[in-house]
């Protein structure tokens, strides 16, 4: 199936009104909300430049701690952030948004277990915190642990149903579970969320590919390729679908583009059925 370890982690920053704000800021809390603002602008240096600002200003800042180690986060300086993260919670052991973005760090090192308990933290602290939701399904899932994920995800879909990513790693948990049918529900809700979303089309279209619904896969296909003309897989896919159907000339240039696309597989099938 559709690789699932490409992860969202919806790390949203709510920033505070800058109207009031000096042009050069001053207090705590000013210094925050410019490194916030900083940071949704993708100046992520300079953010973390506010945030020392911050700091000085209140060597006890939990709330700067905590942002300043979400935007290490993004600068790939794990280790830094989780540093700054630990001084967070020991300030303030009650701030669930820190628990899970520490939580996304001892992820991003390979850490699962330990960021299973602060994504199991920040929703006891906060019990409609989706996204901890959503990323303790992710971690679940990873550990191969599909009823957990399952369990996670649909709380996730529970508490925000408009983004497509839960519903297509529930399926992929259905179906690693053996549950082919809920995984095209699931297929086909993350689509009906974003008509767009090609992961959803991909999934639903190589279930029916194995189910040997080769049409209803084709239009999957389709979908996928028109939406993003790149994908080689997607050709691949749909090159086996037009020849089982016997459709050598289609299926045929699927595999040729494919095999032009770098999709080294495609080229054994050129040879075998197609004389190239």
């Amino acid at each position: 199936m559709y690789n699932y370890t490409n992860r969202l982690h919806w790390v949203w920053v709510v920033v505070a009104s800058l109207q009031a704000m000096p042009a050069l800021a001053q207090t705590e809390e000013e210094w925050i909300a410019k490194g916030n603002q900083l940071g949704n602008d993708g100046k992520l240096q300079e953010a973390v430049e506010a945030f020392n600002e911050a700091i000085k200003v209140n060597p006890n800042s939990a709330k700067a701690y905590k942002f300043r180690g979400l935007a290490l986060t993004e600068l790939d300086k794990s280790f830094e952030a989780l540093s700054d993260l630990n001084k967070a919670v020991e300030i303030n052991a009650n701030d669930a948004q820190a628990y899970y973005f520490r939580g996304n760090v001892y992820d991003r090192l390979g850490r699962p277990f330990e960021a299973l308990q602060d994504y199991s933290r920040a929703i006891q602290l906060d019990n409609r915190y989706h996204e901890a939701y959503y990323n303790r399904g992710n971690t679940y899932l990873n550990l191969e642990k599909y009823t957990e994920a399952i369990a996670d995800f649909s709380k996730a879909i529970e508490l925000d149903a408009s983004k497509p990513e839960p519903y297509l790693n529930r399926g992929l948990a259905n179906y690693f579970l053996g549950y082919t049918a809920r995984a095209i529900e699931d297929f086909s809700a993350s689509i009906h969320v974003q008509p767009n979303f090609t992961d959803g089309y991909h999934n639903r279209g190589k279930i029916y590919l194995q189910q040997k619904k080769y049409s209803e896969a084709i239009n999957d296909y389709d979908r996928v390729i028109a939406l993003d003309a790149t994908d080689a897989s997607a050709y691949y896919e749909r090159g086996i679908c037009h020849l089982n159907l016997g459709n050598q000339n289609g299926g045929c240039n699927d595999l040729r583009i494919a095999a032009q696309l770098g999709y080294e597989r495609a080229v054994n099938l050129l040879r075998q059925y197609c004389g190239q």
